[in-house]
């Protein structure tokens, strides 16, 4: 079931699942490119990813509440309607985030040229 996948280990919450690994830094190296020696900033996986939880708060977290697979008196319907509602949470000024400002992903460069996919403004696919 989908709770069984997605519920992350002795917790309430659904989390994000797939192949995910912290161990990710940016570094700077020189390239030659096109004959020119140029300076760029890479991204170096330390680790390989693993399938596990994201354990952070995300817009998967709601999607009990979303998709009515609670009892309306699951303490879990508080906890999510509290996150979704909370200004340092889910709700921003213009809608729900797409991840928690408290998740240590949040705000977190990809690469040098890539914003981080967790900006921080809401994602209008989800919205």
């Amino acid at each position: 079931t989908m709770r069984a996948l997605y519920q992350g280990p002795n917790s309430a919450w659904w989390f994000d699942f797939g192949l995910h690994t912290d161990d990710v830094a940016m570094a700077r190296g020189t390239f030659s490119v096109e004959g020119h020696v140029q300076e760029h900033t890479y991204r170096v996986v330390g680790s390989e990813p693993s399938l596990r939880h994201v354990a952070c708060l995300t817009y998967a977290s709601l999607m009990p509440l979303v998709l009515g697979t609670l009892p309306q008196d699951s303490p879990e319907v508080g906890a999510a309607i509290e996150a979704l509602t909370d200004p340092q949470q889910l709700w921003s000024p213009f809608g729900v985030r797409s991840a928690s400002p408290r998740c240590p992903l949040y705000g977190v460069a990809n690469s040098e040229h890539e914003p981080p996919a967790w900006r921080g403004h809401v994602w209008i696919g989800f919205n």
